[in-house]
């Protein structure tokens, strides 16, 4: 279904002006959809018989998603954005990954957290999205490298004998 929902039309990602510019979109009502006809400035294509029901936009949603696009491409993702959910409608931009790592929010949340990985140098990790007082979930060592814990896997955990592993390495069967 991409990114169509069988109870909701319009329901999308727009593009916007600018280059891989998108907002995202999405109706659930026919109340919602009259404040969406305001907010584009009451197209004429917008009171269009096929548009005003639920049931219709569902039936001609290819036609709706264009003249929809249409529309959003002539506009900046934030000002789209703003301008939907002044009206009550739930609209979002969607950001780049430079936008999102440069995000204040995230930023002052400490989402992105700086780790030296053996083989990728600096790498930064996402923290979890929730602060924990008593114990704080964080990354505190980076991503393994293959193989890196073969030792305590198959030694430790699971009881192959220290000779036996050693085995298995040198005949390739782990690695």
């Amino acid at each position: 279904m991409g990114n169509r929902s069988p109870a909701a039309a319009p329901h999308g990602a727009y593009p916007c002006r600018g280059q891989d510019r998108w907002c995202v979109l999405s109706v659930w009502s026919d109340e919602e959809w009259e404040r969406l006809v305001v907010a584009m400035g009451s197209p004429p294509w917008a009171t269009d018989p096929r548009f005003l029901a639920l049931s219709g936009r569902k039936q001609h949603e290819a036609d709706l998603d264009r003249l929809i696009g249409e529309w959003t491409r002539e506009l900046d993702p934030d000002e789209l954005m703003g301008r939907l959910r002044a009206r009550g409608l739930r609209a979002g931009a969607v950001r780049t990954m430079p936008e999102v790592f440069t995000d204040p929010q995230l930023v002052h949340r400490g989402i992105w957290r700086a780790i030296e990985h053996p083989e990728m140098g600096r790498h930064h990790y996402k923290a979890p999205p929730f602060i924990l007082r008593k114990s704080p979930a964080t990354p505190t060592r980076p991503a393994p490298c293959l193989g890196e814990h073969n030792r305590e896997v198959f030694v430790d955990l699971l009881g192959i004998p220290e000779a036996e592993f050693s085995a298995l390495q040198a005949n390739k069967v782990i690695d």
